[in-house]
């Protein structure tokens, strides 16, 4: 197959899908934001006051919206190859996600370290006095040289590019053939379920060794889920069959969905002493565990996993059922999802650290005014950036449309063209 072939097919907006990317988006700020008081984990910022409730508000705004952005990130590469190139599609990854995500590590990451530094009393000085140290002492956290949030952007790149053979074969007759016969199969009831079977087998294979770290090095787990995610969006558009299947299990998968929730809060917060720590690889190697653990390490394994894919096509349907409109909330939320996530974590760290230190006030007014005030300041940024292509540029949003001139403009009534 010609790697330069270019399809003529028409496309078609997906107004579900720029919904559900700004929903996503905005509850990565949520989670974010509720991140200081998390009583789990230590975060950028912290706070000495720890919140469950926002804990599992963070839970809640985590467990879902990458593996969703992933996949629709794969159904995003099936549409845009219906009217690019190869090569076109390998550029537009570089200049649309690559590239900003270079300038961000560089303008936006070392306002993070800072802040963190100076609250965890590892850095004292003015912001100015930190930027000769910026880019010193390796990676992060033992040194300043942190990709911050734009992680999932270099992995998303990488993804990309690996699979774009896949792609390539899969849009093949052979491929397409393949791709059939799969789509065929899903017409049985809860066949599309079977797609979190590989998800499932690789958190049971890796999560106990291999803990979520954003490292690309060793973050393998994380690497098993979202790779095949991204490749299971680009299966999933290929076919409408695919999409008729979601809406026939719909009502299995909430029920999946619900029941796994309910089996991981169980099982996390009633089930034996090391069985979270097992499933998020922070504990003893598999071979170490005793039998119990173990049993309880597969059963938490599977149910985390089940939870992942039952979320993200229940989503699927939602917003194929409900949101499948375009208006005006819309129109400016869509361009400025893609910027609010560039900015939010930078903005959020700084107000975050402001607020902890100065509001002797309790969990909630605090989170609710990193909230706020974060959100507000990102929207300012965004609208006073996206005004020019230089600083669109740094935020990850499309260059402004260049003006068209016509080469004859019409000729006022009662005037002669010159």
């Amino acid at each position: 197959m010609n790697i330069e072939t270019q399809t003529n097919k028409k496309t078609i907006r997906r107004y579900d899908h720029d919904w559900l990317k700004v929903l996503a988006i905005l509850l990565i700020f949520i989670y974010h934001a509720a991140a200081p008081f998390h009583p789990w984990f230590d975060w950028h910022i912290r706070s000495s006051q720890k919140s469950e409730f926002l804990g599992w508000i963070s839970a809640a705004g985590y467990s879902w919206p990458l593996p969703l952005f992933m996949l629709l990130a794969g159904a995003g590469t099936w549409f845009a190859l219906q009217k690019r190139s190869y090569r076109q599609y390998v550029g537009e990854r570089f200049t649309r996600i690559l590239l900003p995500l270079i300038v961000g590590m560089l303008i936006l990451i070392p306002p993070q370290v800072y802040m963190e530094r100076v609250q965890r009393h590892q850095f004292v000085g003015s912001f100015l006095e930190y930027l000769p140290h910026a880019f010193e002492g390796g990676p992060y956290p033992q040194g300043n040289i942190s990709a911050g949030q734009f992680w999932f952007l270099f992995y998303l790149v990488f993804y990309a590019l690996l699979a774009l053979p896949l792609f390539a074969f899969l849009r093949s007759k052979t491929g397409k053939r393949w791709l059939s016969k799969l789509a065929h199969f899903c017409r049985h009831r809860g066949a599309i379920l079977l797609f979190a079977v590989p998800l499932i087998l690789g958190q049971i294979a890796l999560g106990w060794r291999y803990p979520e770290t954003h490292n690309p090095i060793n973050d393998w787990m994380f690497h098993w889920q979202l790779f095949l995610i991204f490749i299971f969006g680009f299966i999933l558009y290929s076919d409408e069959r695919f999409e008729k299947a979601i809406n026939r299990n719909w009502v299995l998968i909430l029920v999946l969905a619900i029941v796994s929730s309910v089996g991981i809060v169980a099982l996390f917060f009633a089930g034996p002493r090391g069985v979270q720590e097992a499933v998020m690889g922070q504990g003893r190697a598999f071979r170490l565990m005793d039998n119990s653990l173990k049993a309880y390490y597969v059963l938490g394994s599977t149910l985390l996993r089940l939870n992942t894919w039952t979320f993200v096509l229940l989503l699927l349907w939602l917003a194929r059922r409900f949101l499948s409109v375009k208006n005006r909330a819309l129109g400016y939320a869509g361009p400025a999802a893609y910027p609010v996530f560039m900015l939010h974590q930078t903005i959020i760290i700084i107000v975050a650290f402001y607020v902890l230190q100065q509001w002797r006030v309790g969990i909630l007014p605090r989170f609710l005014a990193i909230l706020s005030i974060s959100l507000v300041i990102t929207l300012i940024i965004y609208e006073l950036t996206r005004r020019w292509n230089v600083t669109r540029y740094v935020i990850g949003a499309k260059p402004l449309a260049k003006p068209t001139h016509d080469p004859h403009p019409p000729v006022e009534k009662g005037r002669h063209a010159t």
